[in-house]
């Protein structure tokens, strides 16, 4: 079927399409600049989340705290070496994981478009309660726990 000069061919593989990656490898250097990033983004909230409880506790206590600069010396120490340690961490994690990759070939990790909901399996007791499947049996009144005697 043509369309402006352009052939259109349907899909030959009707349905979700699947494709399996295989994640042989990670890059020492990508993971050291991303780990960085995100523990100083980390480090940032928790500085900000500091100073605003500093200033909250000192509203509601005046002079019952330790100076700002002081409790921000502190926060500063604690989260340099959060970064620091964090990125030394993940960079060991990805030198362990190339070591094991090459000796069990990575992790296959599996892609799709399908976004279909499937339905829910029945409920397999016997009266109406809309619960999950997983619900544990006691839940349900009509239906005697396993195990226990019958009246």
């Amino acid at each position: 079927m043509e369309q402006g000069g352009v052939r259109a061919y349907p899909d030959p593989t009707p349905g979700p399409r699947t494709m399996r990656l295989r994640i042989s490898e990670g890059e020492p250097w990508s993971v050291i600049v991303a780990s960085f990033l995100l523990l100083a983004g980390l480090g940032v909230v928790a500085i900000a989340t500091t100073i605003v409880v500093w200033i909250m506790l000192e509203v509601m206590a005046p002079n019952a705290l330790p100076s700002l600069t002081t409790v921000l010396t502190i926060v500063f120490g604690i989260v340099a070496l959060e970064v620091v340690l964090g990125t030394c961490l993940a960079a060991l994690c990805t030198f362990i994981y190339n070591l094991s990759a090459q000796h069990k070939g990575g992790v296959e990790v599996a892609l799709t478009d399908d976004l279909t909901v499937r339905p829910r399996p029945p409920h397999r007791c016997s009266c109406n309660w809309p619960g999950p499947v997983s619900a544990p049996v006691a839940t349900c009144a009509s239906t005697p726990r396993p195990g226990s005697p019958t009246p």
